[in-house]
């Protein structure tokens, strides 16, 4: 299922999603995700981004996050250390947490949910 944001311009103004939580393939997006994620970024300009810091879509998605906006970067990362990014440039960093277990956590503390899963462009 996808969701379409249709945004005015009054939602242009100022942020409709102040937090946001990313999350992604450890493959790495697409390239076509990685568009419509800096659109979205744009579009929307959360306030705080979130992602897992996990090698592959966390690290793409931070890279855009910090490229395309002034948001915050909140990182909740894997007790795994396998599978971290060590995504630098933080402004919010929590303590390495079991993966179900940090995902609830930034659900809770997001306006909105964004997944790019492998399978789709």
């Amino acid at each position: 299922m996808q969701l379409s944001l249709n945004l005015s311009d009054d939602d242009q103004a100022k942020s409709t999603y102040p937090v946001l939580t990313i999350t992604a393939s450890r493959r790495g997006l697409t390239g076509a995700q990685k568009k419509r994620l800096a659109s979205l970024i744009r579009r929307i300009r959360p306030e705080e981004v979130l992602h897992g810091d996990c090698v592959g879509g966390d690290a793409d998605c931070h890279r855009i996050v910090t490229a395309c906006s002034r948001a915050l970067v909140g990182v909740y990362p894997s007790d795994r250390s396998g599978q971290r990014a060590f995504c630098g440039g933080v402004e919010v960093k929590a303590v390495p947490r079991p993966p179900l277990e940090r995902n609830r956590t930034m659900v809770r503390r997001s306006s909105l949910v964004v997944a790019f899963p492998a399978s789709f462009s």
